[in-house]
């Protein structure tokens, strides 16, 4: 008499092939997985497009609140984005080979030398322009006076070089 007669019972293969088969069935499985986050990401992102600024939050709440939560939809949507900038900039790299690779280093380095000149001559300016003002205000007589003077002089400096509310990238450099 059987122990546990409710119980199904796999066959028994051997070791080297049931891992072989899982294995290749947890592979499937994976790619079949991104696939489709990749594609649930793309129709999410045509959906969020469709129903308009402001309106996704509310809409994706009442449609899939219960079945799927907004983090997890904003993942798939990264996803997708991230799998259609890499096939498109894979098409590009194929298209003109290493060259266009060298090309676009080139730019980026390029652009990343003339940021560090913008910030180098922007820093230099505010020097400049804040030793004239030190000195200007050495000659004022009165703290009074010399405190509005100040205060003007720094919204003067704020509305020139646009630092108001957050740290001035050209004084960090």
């Amino acid at each position: 008499m059987e122990r546990f007669p409710n119980v199904r019972r796999f066959p028994r293969l051997a070791p080297e092939d049931t891992i072989a088969e899982l294995t290749a069935s947890v592979l499937t499985q994976v790619r079949r997985h991104r696939q489709s986050r990749i594609e649930i990401g793309r129709n999410l992102i045509q959906l969020k497009d469709k129903v308009g600024h402001g309106n996704w939050e509310t809409y994706f709440a009442k449609h899939f609140g219960e079945h799927l939560s907004l983090r997890c939809a904003q993942k798939y949507m990264k996803s997708a984005n991230r799998e259609d900038t890499q096939k498109r900039t894979r098409a590009f790299l194929k298209l003109g080979g290493g060259s266009h690779a060298e090309s676009i280093r080139d730019a980026e380095k390029m652009a990343e030398a003339e940021e560090a000149h913008k910030r180098k001559e922007q820093k230099i300016l505010l020097d400049r322009d804040i030793r004239a003002l030190t000195t200007e205000l050495l000659k004022l007589a009165s703290w009074p006076e010399a405190h509005e003077e100040i205060r003007c002089l720094v919204m003067k400096l704020e509305i020139k070089y646009a630092i108001r509310g957050k740290k001035n990238e050209a004084v960090a450099a």
